[in-house]
């Protein structure tokens, strides 16, 4: 090769790398995912908000924004990005199931209700529409619909300890403390580290008058950080049931 032909190719390369270095730089999206995984929620946020200037009709950044926003313990701001979403995808049942769990964390049960009624109208076999939906259930009191929801749920997939941890205290609701205790226990079997299930089965202790159990399971719930006030009124609820 001559002195020439390698001074050309020189001046290419040289020429050629800002090119390719322009076209390996991330994009504000990609920066946003990166600085999810790494933990960095604030720098994810900005960089997701930056992804949603540059495309304002593009849903992703908005419901990956919202995730960001629920982890840092912003539900009400998530909402937000969520509707954005849900208007750019109307058809899509992620959206709808995203922003009842945002509604259902600031307990606005109605507004979650209607968000997953509507995730579940798209999507029939959306497990966690199911289960979020009879969390909402149980709360405003509705425990006969809470069980037809996870009842579905397990037919839709594996059983899980949440499910059974859920429908134990939509039975105890109904005063059916055997039912309730039966699942509860199959929840433990599931997952002996489930503090949903221990707090379930403080409440059925509690309401059967057993204390000494009650406490047990109250410790423990805790123990796996479930909320103290949360708990106490649960058990308050349940003690106080007509």
């Amino acid at each position: 090769m001559g002195r020439k032909h390698i001074a050309l190719v020189t001046l290419a390369l040289l020429f050629a790398g800002p090119l390719f270095a322009c076209e390996l730089e991330p994009t504000a999206a990609e920066r946003g995912e990166t600085a999810v995984a790494d933990g960095r929620l604030g720098d994810a946020t900005a960089e997701l908000g930056e992804a949603i200037d540059e495309n304002p009709n593009e849903g992703d950044p908005y419901i990956q924004r919202g995730d960001v926003l629920v982890q840092r313990g912003e539900p009400d701001k998530a909402i937000l990005d969520y509707a954005q979403y849900v208007r750019i995808n109307p058809e899509d049942a992620k959206g709808y199931l995203k922003r009842g769990d945002a509604y259902l964390m600031l307990k606005e049960y109605d507004k979650a209700i209607l968000d997953l009624d509507q995730a579940v109208k798209l999507d029939s076999k959306l497990v966690r529409a199911y289960t979020l939906r009879a969390e909402a259930f149980i709360a405003v009191d509705r425990p006969e619909q809470a069980i037809s929801d996870l009842d579905r749920a397990t037919t839709l997939t594996s059983t899980t300890a949440e499910v059974y941890a859920l429908r134990a205290k939509a039975y105890l609701i109904l005063d059916s403390t055997q039912q309730a205790l039966k699942d509860v226990n199959e929840a433990l079997r599931l997952d002996p580290q489930s503090a949903l299930a221990y707090a379930a089965r403080a409440a059925i202790y509690a309401r059967t008058g057993n204390d000494t159990r009650s406490q047990e399971d109250f410790t423990k719930a805790l123990d796996l950080g479930y909320n103290r006030t949360t708990l106490q009124e649960e058990i308050a609820s349940a003690k106080n049931m007509n």
